[in-house]
């Protein structure tokens, strides 16, 4: 049985692996890096985008909020407004008021 030569023995006729695969896996490493870099780069700009639109909708929920209880309020302050002008009224349109 003869011996089969090895890779970069004499007689092959195939290159060493050790330099190809070297090439190889510094190209591949290079690929993976760039992925990654791509990927955390779209997953910053993507977190940065989110924060500010969340940002944004709570501040529109804040002021809406604000301006519903500034309404309620002002509503609340005319109805007594208008309860004090009819006592007046009353005292106005009668000469002696009582409890009765």
């Amino acid at each position: 049985m003869t011996p089969i030569p090895l890779a970069g023995e004499a007689g092959s006729s195939t290159p060493p692996p050790l330099l190809h695969t070297t090439q190889y896996e510094h190209r591949s490493q290079r690929i993976a890096w760039i992925i990654l870099v791509v990927g955390l780069m779209v997953t910053v700009a993507a977190t940065l985008y989110m924060k500010s639109s969340l940002e944004r909708i709570a501040e529109q929920e804040f002021t809406s909020q604000c301006t519903e209880i500034q309404n309620i309020i002002t509503n609340r302050l005319h109805d007594h407004a208008r309860i004090l002008q009819s006592g007046a009224a009353l005292f106005e349109a009668s000469e002696s008021v009582t409890r009765k």
